[in-house]
């Protein structure tokens, strides 16, 4: 099949939904989690060298293991914060070799095995105020909690589209792919459905349907069903005291 009939019957998938969210309504709903990971950010970016650089983040959580509590932040593939939440401290390089494995961070974390093992990963320092970080973690517990990705994908026979939406850093991108690569085509958006200034698929579609796709995001409908539990559950809380503030 051509490909540009091909992507044009993928792109048509997320506007046949029956049971869906305006990726719009839903990213708008769902705002307070990115401005709680950039406060995170904000916090950060001083504080944790060269973060300002790379800056993204994946997890943070609280984890109990061998007998101790510590707080950790999986900053990207590999590379991590951790904080001895019994003695209020960074670990030193030396103790996150000897004390942790890779079975932990594949366990906790969703990273997955290599045969160079924990000789891959990096623990970097938080150089703040400890008591202030680990304050705002437990005041934003509920929120590092959520599931903060969402992945949307339909098929065209083996052709495939996907939505991805990162609450944690505020992005979006939306991918058509076959597996002989006769589509291989990424678009990258900001949390706002705004695109990106530079667009690596420029070559590939053309800006004329680049433009034409941006400007049919906003109506994209994402299936009930690929949106995780605890983010529709909270969409619809929101939804509801809408209704509710209308009527008075």
């Amino acid at each position: 099949m051509n490909k540009i009939i091909l992507r044009d019957l993928l792109f048509q998938k997320y506007f046949n939904v029956n049971d869906g969210i305006l990726v719009k309504d839903l990213n708008n709903k769902l705002s307070f989690i990115l401005d709680t990971w950039n406060n995170l950010r904000n916090l950060c970016n001083s504080n944790i060298k060269n973060f300002e650089r790379y800056g993204s983040f994946e997890k943070f959580k609280l984890v109990e293991f061998n007998n101790k509590r510590y707080l950790i932040l999986k900053l990207r593939i590999w590379k991590y914060v951790i904080l001895d939440l019994d003695n209020m401290r960074n670990i030193s390089s030396d103790e996150f070799y000897s004390d942790f494995d890779e079975e932990f961070f594949i366990e906790n974390f969703g990273e997955v095995k290599d045969v160079f093992g924990l000789d891959l990963y990096q623990v970097q320092k938080y150089n703040g105020n400890i008591f202030e970080l680990v304050k705002f973690y437990y005041e934003n517990e509920h929120i590092f909690k959520l599931n903060s990705e969402l992945h949307h994908i339909s098929y065209v026979g083996d052709a495939w589209t996907y939505l991805f939406i990162d609450y944690a850093n505020g992005c979006v991108q939306l991918g058509f792919q076959t597996n002989d690569q006769l589509l291989y085509e990424q678009l990258f958006l900001n949390y706002d459905l705004t695109p990106f200034e530079m667009q690596d698929a420029v070559n590939k579609m053309g800006i004329d349907k680049i433009n034409e796709i941006f400007s049919m995001i906003s109506d994209i409908m994402i299936p009930i069903d690929s949106i995780p539990e605890d983010l529709y559950k909270i969409y619809l809380e929101k939804c509801n005291k809408e209704k509710v503030r209308k009527l008075y």
